[in-house]
């Protein structure tokens, strides 16, 4: 992999040829997406992650590529932390009628 090298300009442009030539490759998108995470180029790594979610929904890599762009973005909801208080909110109605006493 390019990236490897510290090219990650040619990384980009590379993966960018392969997605061109190859639109339904999930490795492909999730290369970009790599590659874009490394140069900081967030909002565009979370497009080629989406995409390559979309093709691929099960990979772990493109998920927590995904999750690191979105994190980096400061986006609500990115971290575990944020997740966890969205899970909870739904549950607070009904914690709050939970007594001691039953």
């Amino acid at each position: 992999m390019c990236l490897e090298e510290e090219a990650p300009a040619a990384s980009i442009r590379s993966f960018t040829r392969v997605t061109e030539l190859e639109p339904d490759s999930y490795v492909g998108w999730m290369n970009l997406g790599s590659s874009l995470l490394a140069t900081k180029r967030f909002k565009e790594a979370v497009k080629a992650n989406e995409k390559a979610l979309s093709l691929g929904p099960d990979d772990a890599v493109a998920n927590s590529q995904l999750g690191l762009s979105h994190y980096y973005l400061h986006h609500p909801g990115a971290t575990p932390q944020d997740q966890g208080r969205q899970r909870w909110k739904g549950c607070k109605p009904f914690l709050n009628t939970v007594t001691s006493d039953e």
